[in-house]
């Protein structure tokens, strides 16, 4: 299991060196991705699909809305509810720091052949459902 923590935290290190220049981390980039790529996104959206949680997230896009990348909008019905949109200076960032990004991951994928790459990546999204599928109570399950 460690295999995975490394990995990540490998990740992680590279892609906040990637992006020091831009005042940018990767769990920061991530938003601005997912951002980017759903066009309008609630912060409860954001937690689950970046993974990082929501306490945090709001912490972030706070962070991310100060520095002019993220527009925060709130619902008129639901004073809580906010959706998050980037602005053109967060979709100019996104333009400068992807192919960045993109290029790291085909560097990641480089080593492995294309048939490997593609069978890890449907490995990976098994093993993502079964773990994310399987809710043990930590309390209740015992070996």
């Amino acid at each position: 299991m460690a295999y995975f923590a490394r990995a990540e935290r490998a990740h992680q290190r590279n892609t906040n060196e990637l992006l020091k220049p831009f005042g940018l981390k990767q769990p920061e980039w991530r938003i601005l991705a997912l951002a980017g790529e759903l066009g309008k996104v609630s912060i409860t959206e954001l937690a689950e699909k970046v993974v990082i949680e929501r306490t945090t997230i709001g912490k972030m896009t706070a962070r991310l809305a100060e520095k002019g990348w993220l527009r925060k909008h709130g619902s008129r019905s639901d004073g809580r509810s906010v959706t998050l949109t980037l602005t053109p200076a967060g979709k100019k960032l996104l333009r400068q720091t992807s192919p960045m990004i993109l290029n790291l991951m085909a560097h990641y994928a480089s080593s492995l052949g294309y048939h490997q790459y593609e069978s890890f990546f449907r490995t990976l999204q098994a093993y993502e459902r079964s773990v994310v599928s399987t809710a043990l109570s930590a309390a209740g399950h015992h070996q």
